[in-house]
C-alpha cells in the first residue's frame, strides 16, 4: 500500500490518497487527473524549474509513503528531500542515494534515459514503440544481462587484440626464421670454435713450456759459466783435513796472539804525551821488543803457511763448499796480516817515539839535577823568599 500526499502542484492545492494494487482514477477532464502522475514523477526524478508550482503559492511538496520507504519532496526557490528522517539539499539535479538504491532511477540505454515506472500521459505502451535494439538493452539491463553483454564485448575486443598479436608474432616469427638460416651451420662452426679454443688453450701451456725451457736453459747458461771460471781450481790440490784442521789450529792460535798484541799496544797510545807520564823502564822495553819479536815469527809462520797452500797442485775430490770456505778464512787472514804490518809499523814508531821520549827525559833530568845543584848555592828561595 502507498499514501500519497500532493501540496500546490500545478491544479492541485491539497491530495491525500491510497494506492492499494491496481488503481484507476477516472473523473471528467481537466481536473487534475493527469497532475497526479507528473506531481509523483517529478517528486521521484527531482524535476527540475519551478513552472509546476501552483499559481500564487511558493513552493510545492509531494509525499510518498510505502513500507519502510518514507520520501518527502519539496521544491520552491530550492529543493530539499527527506528520506526516511534523513535531509538532502543542494542537490541540482541529482537524486538522492537512497532512491537510486530504491530503485527510482531512469535507465541509461544507449544516448536514451527512459523511466519503466512511470509513464507520461500520451506515452504509449512500454517499448511497443522502441526497436529491437533498445528492447535488448532494456531486457539486459533489468536482468543484468547487460553484464554479460559487457564481458561478451571485451571477450571480442581482447579476441581481436589477440588476433592482432598473433599476426604480429606470426611476422616475428618468419623473421627470426629467415635470421635463422644465416645460422645453419652453427653446428659446425660451433665445434670449430671449441676445437679453436682447445687448441688456443694447448698453445698457451706449450708458450709457458717453452719459457721454462728458456728460463732453465739461461740457467743451465750461468751455471756452465761459473763452472767454466772454476776450472783453474783444478791445478790446486786440496790437502788432507787433517792437515787443514792442523793449519787452522795454527791459524787460530795466531789470531789469539793478535789479539794479545791488539790488548798489549793500547797501553802504547799513552805515550803520546811522553812528558806528562812516567817512561818505561828499560825492562819492560825490552818485553815489547821481545813481544814483537815473537809477533815478527807469528808472521813469518804465517807467510810460510800461505806458500805451502800456494804450492799444491791439483785437487781431488773436488769440495766447493770447502774450497769456497778456506778461500774466506784466507781472505779473512790476509786482512788480518795487513792490519797487523799496520800494528807493527804503528809498534816501530812507538818504539821509536819511546826511545826519543827517554833521551828527552834524560836531557829533562840532567837539566833538573843542574837546577837542583844551582838552587842548593842558595839558602833562600828567589821565587817565594823562603829558607831553602
Amino acid at each position: 500500500m502507498i499514501e500519497i500526499t500532493i501540496k500546490n502542484f500545478q491544479s492541485i492545492k491539497k491530495l491525500k490518497f491510497t494506492i492499494d494494487g491496481f488503481t484507476v482514477i477516472v473523473g471528467k477532464n481537466n481536473i487534475g487527473k493527469s497532475a497526479i502522475i507528473r506531481a509523483i514523477k517529478s517528486a521521484l526524478t527531482n524535476q527540475s524549474g519551478n513552472e509546476f508550482i501552483r499559481k500564487g503559492e511558493k513552493y510545492t511538496e509531494v509525499k510518498i509513503k510505502k513500507d519502510k520507504l518514507n520520501i518527502e519532496w519539496k521544491k520552491g526557490a530550492s529543493t530539499t528531500y527527506k528520506i526516511n528522517d534523513q535531509n538532502f539539499s543542494k542537490l541540482n539535479r541529482a537524486i538522492p542515494q537512497p532512491l537510486i538504491d530504491a530503485g527510482f532511477n531512469k535507465m541509461e540505454i544507449g544516448d536514451q534515459k527512459i523511466s519503466p515506472i512511470i509513464a507520461s500521459q500520451f506515452q504509449p505502451l512500454f517499448l511497443i514503440n522502441k526497436n529491437g535494439g533498445v528492447i535488448t538493452d532494456v531486457l539486459a539491463n533489468l536482468y543484468k544481462i547487460d553484464t554479460l553483454s559487457i564481458a561478451d564485448d571485451l571477450c571480442l575486443k581482447e579476441l581481436r587484440s589477440q588476433k592482432s598479436f598473433l599476426k604480429t608474432r606470426e611476422e616475428d616469427l618468419k623473421k627470426l626464421d629467415k635470421n635463422l638460416e644465416k645460422y645453419k651451420n652453427f653446428d659446425s662452426l660451433k665445434k670449430e670454435i671449441e676445437n679453436i679454443f682447445t687448441l688456443h688453450k694447448q698453445t698457451r701451456e706449450l708458450q709457458n713450456e717453452i719459457e721454462l725451457l728458456i728460463n732453465y736453459d739461461n740457467k743451465l747458461k750461468e751455471i756452465t759459466k761459473s763452472i767454466n771460471k772454476l776450472k783453474f781450481i783444478e791445478k790446486f790440490k786440496i790437502p788432507s783435513i787433517k792437515k787443514i784442521e792442523k793449519d787452522i789450529t795454527r791459524l787460530e792460535w795466531i789470531i789469539e796472539k793478535t789479539d794479545n798484541f791488539n790488548n798489549l799496544s793500547q797501553p802504547i797510545n799513552k805515550f803520546k804525551k811522553i812528558i806528562n807520564i812516567t817512561l818505561p823502564k828499560i825492562l819492560e822495553t825490552e818485553s815489547l821488543i821481545n813481544d814483537f819479536e815473537q809477533i815478527k815469527t807469528w808472521d813469518d809462520t804465517l807467510n810460510w803457511l800461505k806458500m805451502k797452500l800456494k804450492d799444491q797442485k791439483k785437487l781431488n775430490n773436488l769440495n766447493i763448499q770447502i774450497i769456497n770456505k778456506l778461500v774466506d778464512n784466507l781472505e779473512i787472514l790476509i786482512k788480518d796480516l795487513e792490519e797487523f804490518q799496520l800494528l807493527e809499523k804503528k809498534f816501530m814508531s812507538l818504539v821509536k817515539e819511546t826511545k826519543e821520549s827517554r833521551g828527552l827525559f834524560r836531557a829533562i833530568e840532567k837539566k833538573f839535577k843542574e837546577k837542583k845543584e844551582e838552587m842548593s848555592k842558595f839558602k833562600i828561595c828567589p821565587a817565594c823568599g823562603r829558607p831553602l
